[in-house]
């Protein structure tokens, strides 16, 4: 095995096994939460096969999934499950655009290139580099994504006031975060590290009028940005990391 191969499987088993827990409406669902699991742990597992190892990590990855999925599943207040709620139709919209974008690259390929061009997208999916980068998008999209719901939700939890606008403020914030933590790691692993510096310049300048309206947003806004972007500079640093590449 080569270093690529260990720095995948090193990177990839812990995304299969948290990512369905991250990703809200497949945590509430133990079916597909294990199959999604039993699926990332076979991709990222593929340079062991046909060896015994790959068919432990595959065996080994869903359970563990169960159990830590059992481990963290907590009951939810009234607030926090509308919360909830909102966040589960946003992840939603967003698994649904991501596989048909995929499906729409797939039958353009085959439109264009055909079997070949299958073929060349294959090889492009099962290359080390490639799985290395997704491991670590997923991990700051979707993980990141968790994190931070962690450190606001007691920020989230004072969102009582009529006033406020809880679902929508947590869908337009979830929409954007998954969006800022992507374009993060894509600049940051690209080596592009001010470009990164200047979309969250960006944001802030967009989002800077609306800070003073209520103090609940504006500490949302900015501990969301700040811990947004801590897990996403960690996961684009781990990347770097394991392709062999400087931090930074």
């Amino acid at each position: 095995m080569t270093s690529l191969d260990v720095s995948r499987i090193i990177t990839g088993i812990p995304v299969a096994i948290l990512l369905p827990i991250a990703i809200t409406q497949l945590s509430f669902n133990g079916i597909y939460s294990m199959i999604t699991a039993f699926l990332y742990g076979a991709y990222v597992s593929l340079p062991l096969f046909p060896m015994w190892q790959f068919w432990l990590s595959i065996a080994v990855v869903p359970v563990l999934h169960l159990a830590i999925r059992r481990i963290t599943r907590t009951q939810h207040t009234p607030v926090a499950g509308h919360c909830q709620r909102a966040v589960i139709r946003t992840y939603g919209r967003s698994i649904v655009f991501i596989v048909i974008l995929c499906f729409a690259v797939i039958f353009g390929e085959l439109i264009t290139q055909g079997y070949s061009g299958l073929r060349s997208m294959l090889e492009l999916g099962l290359n080390n580099n490639v799985a290395i980068v997704m491991n670590g998008g997923l991990a700051a999209v979707f993980l990141g994504g968790a994190v931070v719901g962690l450190i606001v939700k007691p920020i989230v939890m004072s969102f009582e006031k009529p006033a406020t606008s809880v679902p929508r403020l947590l869908q337009v914030g979830a929409h954007v975060g998954h969006i800022e933590r992507l374009l993060f790691f894509i600049f940051i692993v690209g080596g592009a590290s001010s470009a990164a510096a200047l979309a969250l310049t960006a944001k802030s300048l967009v989002r800077l009028p609306s800070m003073s309206d209520d103090i609940n947003q504006a500490e949302y806004y900015l501990v969301g940005t700040l811990s947004s972007a801590a897990v996403c500079l960690a996961a684009a640093v781990g990347t770097r990391l394991a392709l062999g590449l400087a931090p930074l």
